[in-house]
C-alpha cells in the first residue's frame, strides 16, 4: 500500500470528505458536467441528472476511477455503510494493461458541499451543481486498487 492510499484511508475514516478519481494532475478547480446512462435494455445513452460534479464517499471506487480509464470497465457498490462495502470491479484486459502503467489522481473534497444523489448518506455518488475546489489531492496508481478485477 503506498503512503498516499493510507493517507486518503485515513481521511475516509473521518467521514468528512469525498472523492474524486482523475487522470488529471493538480485540477484547481472541477466543473459540472453532464453525466450519461443507457438505461437497462437500451444502447443509446441518455442524460442522467443535471450537469454536476460526482464525488464518492467510497475511497476504492474513486481510486479505480482515477486509475481504469482506457477499455471497458465498471464497477458496483453493495453497502449499508461504507465499512461494509461489498465492491465489485470489471475490467478488459486493454484496460487492465493501461492501468498497471497509470499514475493518476485522488481529489479530496469537502463532503458538506453534496448532496447524495438518491438521497441516501451511504450513496455511492454524491453531486455538486457547482464549481468545487479539491482540498487536495493524492497520487495513487494500480497497486492501490484492493481486491481483484473481473476480467470481461
Amino acid at each position: 500500500m503506498t503512503d498516499s492510499k493510507q493517507k486518503l484511508l485515513e481521511l475516509q475514516k473521518e467521514d468528512k470528505y469525498l472523492f474524486h478519481g482523475s487522470p488529471a494532475k493538480d485540477i484547481k478547480e472541477l466543473e459540472p458536467r453532464q453525466s450519461y446512462t443507457i438505461p437497462k435494455g437500451e444502447k443509446e445513452p441518455i442524460e442522467d441528472g443535471p450537469p454536476s460534479v460526482s464525488a464518492t464517499p467510497y475511497l476504492e471506487v474513486a481510486i479505480f476511477r482515477a486509475v481504469v480509464v482506457e477499455g471497458r470497465s465498471s464497477f458496483s457498490v453493495s453497502a449499508n455503510t461504507i465499512e461494509d462495502a461489498v465492491i465489485k470491479f470489471t475490467a478488459n484486459q486493454e484496460a487492465i494493461e493501461d492501468a498497471k502503467n497509470r499514475i493518476s489522481y485522488v481529489y479530496v473534497l469537502d463532503r458538506k458541499d453534496f448532496t447524495p444523489r438518491t438521497g441516501n448518506a451511504h450513496a455511492m455518488e454524491w453531486i455538486c451543481e457547482k464549481p468545487i475546489k479539491p482540498l487536495s489531492f493524492f497520487e495513487v496508481n494500480f497497486t492501490d486498487i484492493s481486491g481483484e478485477i473481473e476480467k470481461i
